[in-house]
């Protein structure tokens, strides 16, 4: 029996790992992201990590119509409140997004993990694009919420939305940071 125990030591070790692999990336992955880097500080209050992806890249990638099957996202550090709202791309203005398609409250997410959420209804990727984005409650914390690769950024790949006085509204976390956070978020949409 005592030969047997660092056996089932490294059996829970490594099963209790399982939780922290990262999703496998295939062709019906939408993401701009690399492996879980780390997380930035995001603002105190409410803030909206987002990536979009425009016609043009659906088009060229043959994602238009698929169905969403799950959103993943890394999460490092529990917000006060987590919801997942999904847009359709604005024709009429790219720098904001269009009619929410899906919205789910997703304080259940573990944290220093990969999550899945899987979609509850039928969703579609609309012709005209989409935006996936976290709408996150930070409360009066500094907290590091949504995970990032290392970077380089992708345009699209790292969308941040803050606002009230004096606060940017729609801008990319490149932007947000002076320039000094080059990363994407750590959020992909699992298609079938």
């Amino acid at each position: 029996m005592a030969r047997l125990l660092p056996f089932f030591i490294f059996v829970l070790f490594v099963s209790c790992q399982k939780d922290q692999e990262e999703p496998l990336i295939t062709e019906d992955t939408l993401h701009y992201d690399g492996p879980n880097q780390n997380a930035p500080v995001l603002a105190r209050g409410i803030s909206y990590p987002s990536v979009k992806f425009n016609a043009t890249y659906l088009n060229d990638h043959g994602q238009v119509g698929k169905k969403i099957r799950e959103i993943d996202y890394h999460l490092s550090q529990k917000p006060q409140n987590l919801k997942l709202l999904i847009f359709t791309w604005n024709p009429a203005d790219d720098s904001i997004p269009g009619d929410l398609l899906y919205e789910k409250e997703l304080n259940n997410s573990k944290r220093n993990s990969w999550n899945k959420h899987s979609i509850e209804i039928n969703l579609e990727v609309p012709v005209q694009g989409l935006w996936i984005t976290f709408e996150v409650d930070s409360g009066d914390n500094d907290l590091r919420v949504i995970g990032c690769d290392p970077g380089p950024r992708e345009i699209n790949g790292d969308i941040y939305g803050l606002f009230g006085d004096n606060n940017p509204g729609w801008t990319d976390f490149y932007q947000f940071s002076g320039e000094e956070t080059n990363i994407n978020w750590n959020i992909r949409a699992m298609l079938e």
